[in-house]
């Protein structure tokens, strides 16, 4: 059996429309590497085995394919949006919401966060299971009595071995898809009634995307925690080199005709969110820096605010 095993947390579909429209390739700036490359938008934003289950009667990549199912609705969508340069129809609006909030949390950014929290209250709840002797004993009575256990180590055993610390906590990947499946609905949640408007950037002037392309901020200047579900926050995301969309609870959508400076505005939130890579059709795209000024994409990767990663995880999953 032909199981595909090339997962994309970024969609092909999606990064196509990034691609130069000749050599049909992506400008791939990498903050990690220091370097840009030209790269098939198939060779990028992908893990392996990413979205591979293991449950009976079910094949390795059945949840890969009902994502590529999904993802051929989402490409139609994208396509009539790119083509009206506005949401013509409800239900492209709501498949694009969807795209949005799936990207937003199936993601190894999101998995590495969920991760490193599970483990430290893991430990935590070890710790305080340990604390006492009595404590201890009590509680593997009561789960060898529940079946959840055979025996158990004695509690000197198990102390010696938690203090030493010579072990690995290991979070599976169905734990991470089942958690991902319910973060995304309680995201979606907090997109759907928000106010969708669509930036239509210049001839020339293309938007830039990255592996992380979902991002989310005050548009108030207010600093700190930011979550889905707070007010005066934006969430911005490329729908192609041509669109952006942006979702906010206050005002009216809009169709805005955006100038360069908003163009580089808007590219510029966009690569600081990025995980590893921004995703250009060349370097020829603008972005506005620390300063304000416009520059061009061959400079990006100097700058400060891409050198240093911007894991903002832990400030989008509220």
């Amino acid at each position: 059996m032909n199981v595909a095993r090339r997962h994309h947390f970024v969609p092909d579909f999606y990064l196509q429309g990034f691609t130069h429209p000749i050599k049909k390739n992506l400008t791939v700036l990498d903050r990690i590497r220091g370097k840009t490359f030209e790269q098939a938008s198939k060779n990028v934003a992908y893990e392996i085995d990413f979205n591979t289950v293991d449950i009976p009667d079910q094949s390795p990549d059945a949840l890969e394919k009902a994502y590529a199912r999904f993802e051929g609705q989402a490409a139609r969508s994208l396509r009539r949006i790119g083509e009206a340069g506005y949401f013509c129809d409800a239900d492209d609006l709501i498949t694009l919401q969807n795209v949005i909030a799936l990207l937003a949390v199936r993601h190894p950014r999101m998995r590495d966060k969920m991760s490193a929290a599970i483990i430290q209250s893991t430990r935590i709840i070890t710790d305080i299971l340990l604390s006492s002797k009595e404590r201890y004993e009590s509680q593997m009575r009561r789960a060898i009595k529940d079946g959840v256990l055979d025996k158990s180590l004695s509690y000197e055993e198990m102390k010696d071995f938690h203090d030493r610390g010579e072990y690995e906590i290991q979070v599976n990947r169905e734990g991470h898809i089942q958690r991902e499946i319910k973060l995304f609905q309680t995201v979606l949640e907090c997109l759907v009634p928000r106010k969708w408007s669509i930036v239509r950037a210049p001839e020339g002037y293309p938007f830039i995307t990255t592996d992380d392309p979902v991002s989310l901020c005050f548009n108030d200047g207010t600093q700190g925690y930011v979550g889905y579900g707070l007010r005066n926050t934006d969430v911005i995301f490329p729908i192609s080199q041509r669109l952006l969309a942006i979702g906010r609870f206050e005002g009216m959508a809009q169709v805005i005709d955006a100038d360069v400076k908003h163009v580089a505005a808007l590219n510029s939130i966009t690569a600081a969110h990025a995980r590893t890579q921004v995703y250009a059709p060349s370097l020829d795209f603008y972005y506005c820096p620390e300063d304000g000024s416009l520059a061009q994409g061959a400079a990006l990767l100097k700058e400060p605010f891409f050198q240093n990663e911007k894991d903002q995880l832990d400030e989008k999953t509220g």
